[in-house]
Order: C-alpha cells, then sequence, then structure tokens
C-alpha cells in the first residue's frame, strides 16, 4: 500500500470503504508513462472543475509518486481526503 496508514479512521475506511474490483490491483508506477497519466489528469480535472486546478492537480500527483506500488484504493481515500470532495 502506498504511504503510511496514519490514523486508525483511514485504516477503518480503506477496510469497509466498497471499491470495484479494479481497485485491488497494485500498479507499478516504473512501467507507466507519467507524462501521459499527467497530461490526462491534467485535462480530467479541468473538465470536472471546469478550471484548472494547480493544488488539486499536485496533490494527486503526490499521492501517486509517492510509492513504487500505488493502491488505487489508498489514492482514492486520500484524494477525498485532501480535496474534500
Amino acid at each position: 500500500m502506498s504511504g503510511k496508514l496514519t490514523t486508525d479512521v483511514d485504516k477503518r475506511l480503506l477496510r469497509t470503504t466498497k471499491f470495484p474490483p479494479e481497485f485491488n490491483v497494485k500498479v507499478d508506477m516504473t512501467k507507466v508513462n507519467f507524462p501521459v497519466i499527467k497530461r490526462w489528469v491534467q485535462d480530467e480535472i479541468e473538465r470536472i472543475l471546469g478550471t484548472e486546478d494547480e493544488v488539486v492537480m499536485n496533490t494527486i500527483f503526490n499521492l501517486v509518486e509517492e510509492s513504487r506500488y500505488v493502491s488505487q484504493a489508498w489514492i482514492r481515500l486520500q484524494s477525498r481526503r485532501e480535496c474534500a470532495c
């Protein structure tokens, strides 16, 4: 799992939240073409929010870059907490 689980709330949310089966697959970030993903994330954030938001983009990039094997569920929980979505 990417990053350190810092609270019991994080552990409980990760254990009790229902995620799609695809979220069980860990992604090896050494095999990802990050510039392509970065551009896609920027486009999606702009499409969803209607404007470019550097804070949201940098938060997502930091979550993705922090570990070699990224847990999609962990990123989902962390990004929701950081962005208060």
